[in-house]
């Protein structure tokens, strides 16, 4: 009910302070603590995906809203943003939590033809997430393009695009599927 929205906004909070922390990563940090922290997020993001989502309805949706919000910036990989182990050697930020974030916007994003109010409007948010992502995805992926000339861009900001357009894929699938099993009006 209304009296937890309060609540809800903390964990919201919560969340994102966690999951999106403002203070760097400590200078000594090696890419197995780097991927043992990867794994705590991809952890709370199971427990969101499977055990929040799920219970849309009794929810309140600014804390929805926001999960969304937090969903897609968690999708937005950036191959550009490394860290750097003692031996300067590079290695990506996050790509599995950036993947699973991806998979469950995707996944809220299609559900089935239903008459639940709610159902219907997590699937316009993720929605509108997705393709929020794909639009600054391809817009990166032009400006970067347009900066590196003749040189090939990192097989890495490849995949993304890839990944980032898959949607956008489904999405059309989708509409024709609907489209082909609509009685003539």
């Amino acid at each position: 009910g209304d009296q937890f929205t309060s609540t809800w906004m903390a964990l919201a909070t919560t969340l994102e302070d966690f999951l999106f922390s403002k203070s760097p990563p400590p200078d000594t940090q090696t890419l197995e603590q780097h991927q043992a922290d990867e794994q705590i997020d991809v952890k709370i993001l199971k427990l969101i995906r499977q055990e929040i989502l799920p219970n849309l309805a009794s929810l309140p949706q600014e804390f929805v809203d926001t999960l969304m919000k937090l969903l897609n910036r968690g999708s937005i990989h950036t191959t550009s943003t490394t860290m750097f182990d003692s031996d300067s050697v590079a290695f990506p930020m996050k790509e599995e939590f950036a993947k699973l974030c991806f998979e469950t916007l995707l996944e809220f994003s299609f559900f089935k033809e239903t008459d639940d109010k709610e159902e219907t409007q997590l699937s316009r948010l993720a929605l509108s997430s997705l393709m929020q992502r794909c639009r600054d995805v391809l817009l990166k992926y032009a400006e970067d393009e347009r900066l590196n000339g003749e040189f090939p861009l990192p097989r890495a900001r490849m995949f993304e695009i890839s990944f980032a357009t898959k949607p956008i894929s489904t999405l059309l699938s989708s509409l024709k599927r609907k489209v082909e099993t609509r009685p003539n009006i």
